[in-house]
């Protein structure tokens, strides 16, 4: 296995040979529709990694893979590998694996790909954030950073041979204004999860992590570097909600944002799943009953810490209420 900094190295010296190519065959791309885009958003530990894994599986989808979180500047290189794999191996299937963070089964799963999204909105690293926060509106969306996000993209969907963009990246779920702005016809499914059993499985992740405020850096997150991990949680989950409930009113028409209750997806997932596809424009494929065989209901857990402060208590408690969990 390639060390972090080879595999940096590996797409800086492929990147030039990519953008070369790609301009040779500009007339295969420039002309490219990026039409419906659509934006897997909601709380980390919400289900959204489950999501993207079924909804990966329809053909008519591209998404970023673990490749392109390795050669992130090479949309051609990737597009004609991904095309190599997928025609001898055609029968692949995606799943999110159970417990896992932000993984999938496959020889070349889906990804957040944090390199890609990192690029564009330069947050930096955790010991060194660059950014105030995760929170983006249109005032970032660039004339330069339009430009790059529509080449880019554009190349990925020509080469690919798909018609609709598929992305998932819990950072997402604070930039709605951001990515109306650059793509005003996007999609948002927003994938929402019992406010508890949210909480305990994003505890759990941070316990994991030695990092002093793992995953989304909402506004104000500095403040709670020293806090525990229960409280950095709740207050992850409620301004994450607080912020795609503020968001997304700016959104024109309903016909642009739709809910998922993971539970249902767990519970129902031929239902639900068709119901989403109904609502992006797209038909059901054979390809995606595989996938949902090995799906089960989650179990149900009601009880929150008593270590947690009561004002914290009562926020996730409201929360459910809002949300219609009480």
């Amino acid at each position: 296995m390639l060390s972090k900094s080879a595999l940096q190295i590996l797409n800086v010296v492929l990147r030039p040979i990519d953008r070369s190519i790609s301009i040779l065959l500009s007339p295969r791309w420039r002309s490219q529709k990026i039409e419906r885009p659509i934006f897997i958003i909601g709380v980390e530990r919400s289900g959204t990694t489950l999501v993207y894994s079924l909804l990966a599986n329809h053909p008519d989808f591209y998404w970023l893979s673990r490749l392109d979180s390795i050669i992130p500047d090479c949309p051609l290189l990737s597009c004609f590998i991904r095309r190599g794999i997928s025609f001898f191996m055609p029968d692949q299937n995606y799943v999110a694996i159970p417990r896992a963070i932000s993984r999938s089964r496959g020889m070349i799963p889906p990804s957040e790909c944090l390199p890609y999204w990192r690029r564009i909105f330069n947050w930096g690293s955790e010991d060194n954030y660059i950014v105030d926060d995760d929170y983006f509106t249109e005032m970032d969306a660039t004339d330069s950073l339009r430009k790059f996000i529509y080449r880019d993209l554009r190349v990925r969907l020509a080469f690919s041979k798909k018609s609709r963009l598929l992305f998932k990246q819990p950072g997402l779920s604070l930039k709605i204004r951001f990515l109306n702005s650059v793509f005003e016809d996007a999609i948002f499914l927003h994938v929402i999860r019992d406010p508890i059993t949210n909480f305990l499985s994003l505890v759990q992740a941070k316990n994991r992590s030695q990092e002093k405020f793992w995953g989304v850096k909402v506004p104000g997150w500095r403040e709670f570097l020293q806090s525990s991990n229960e409280v950095q949680s709740v207050l992850q989950i409620r301004r994450t909600l607080e912020i795609i409930d503020q968001d997304i009113q700016q959104i024109k028409g309903t016909n642009r944002y739709f809910r998922i209750y993971y539970e249902e997806l767990t519970n129902h997932p031929y239902l639900v799943l068709n119901s989403v596809l109904e609502f992006c424009g797209l038909e059901w494929s054979d390809r995606l009953s595989p996938v949902l065989q090995g799906i089960s209901a989650p179990r149900k857990v009601s009880n929150i810490p008593e270590s947690l402060p009561e004002d914290l208590r009562k926020s996730l408690y409201l929360l459910r209420e809002k949300y219609g969990y009480a």
